[in-house]
């Protein structure tokens, strides 16, 4: 997904999208996707981070987005016995 749906909700002159904006681009932009930490990041964002959403967030959830959990935390790079205590 590229830049252009937050330099498009950006409102002009502002290099952040409002916390709102931000929240139902992504809702529209994640709806057929799929991913499941959806709801879990836009509570997040709503009562924790509270305010603009800035470029380098808008692109590192694109970026998080992508990666498959499990098959990070379970790579055989971590120490087996960690990955073996992640694995569900």
């Amino acid at each position: 997904m590229p830049d252009i749906p937050r330099r498009f909700s950006c409102e002009k002159g502002q290099k952040c999208v409002q916390l709102e904006t931000a929240v139902g681009m992504w809702r529209l932009l994640f709806a057929d996707r799929g991913w499941p930490l959806l709801d879990d990041w836009c509570d997040f964002i709503e009562t924790e981070h509270k305010r603009a959403i800035s470029r380098d967030t808008w692109v590192q959830l694109l970026d998080f987005s992508k990666v498959r959990i499990v098959s990070v935390l379970t790579s055989s790079v971590l120490n087996p016995l960690l990955a073996s205590s992640l694995r569900p």
